[in-house]
């Protein structure tokens, strides 16, 4: 039987994203986030876009979802109403 090695669920998450296509990832770190800002230090083809609120987050993925034609992604439950009433994709 192979050997099956240890992963992180963020080193996971971002093999996910970065297979969807992802390039960017909008949040407000905090605490929680530690491991996903680690294991972007192994993925430099995605970049974290931070911002000091919030509500700022859910604007900006919105905002590059409108300007690239590609869905707006961000870990954050704030400004999904606004995707959601703009008809907004959010992957």
């Amino acid at each position: 039987m192979d050997k099956v090695t240890p992963r992180r669920g963020a080193s996971l998450l971002l093999e996910v994203l970065r297979s969807e296509g992802v390039r960017y990832i909008f949040g407000n770190p905090g605490t929680t986030e530690l491991p996903l800002m680690d294991a972007l230090i192994e993925t430099p083809d995605i970049s974290y876009i931070w911002a000091l609120q919030e509500a700022s987050v859910g604007a900006m993925a919105d905002a590059y979802a409108q300007a690239a034609g590609r869905p707006g992604r961000h870990p954050l439950l704030e400004g999904l109403d606004e995707c959601f009433r703009r008809r907004r994709e959010i992957g």
